[in-house]
């Protein structure tokens, strides 16, 4: 991960590799993966009209944008269990396969303007 000296955008990657053996059960097939983002409770998440990236709201206003690359962009339910409580919160999941060949999922953290 690499966050800018602004503090304004975060990036990272994920590099994904099947087990062995959990391609020899499933006898060399793709192996599915998910990619969780677990997001605040206070924070809204939507899709973009484009599908191509999310966007998160603050409660103070404040925007960022999510973008990724590789795999597919869902928005699931979660639940977040901070100062005791249990509270019903929201996660971002990219979902895709990896064969055999090792896949790697680029994300972004972007604050808007």
């Amino acid at each position: 991960m690499t966050l800018s000296s602004r503090g304004n955008s975060l990036a990272g990657a994920d590099r994904l590799t099947p087990s062995e053996t959990k391609r020899r059960k499933r006898r060399n097939a793709p192996v599915p993966y998910a990619i969780r983002f677990h997001i605040h409770p206070d924070v809204r998440v939507s899709l973009a009209q484009d599908l191509r990236s999310a966007i998160l709201k603050l409660p103070n206003g404040e925007g960022w944008r999510f973008r990724w690359g590789g795999g597919a962009l869902s928005i699931e339910e979660s639940i977040y269990l901070g100062a005791g409580v249990a509270r019903r919160a929201e996660q971002l999941v990219i979902t895709g396969e990896v064969a055999d060949q090792p896949v790697e999922c680029a994300w972004a953290l972007e604050q808007m303007e």
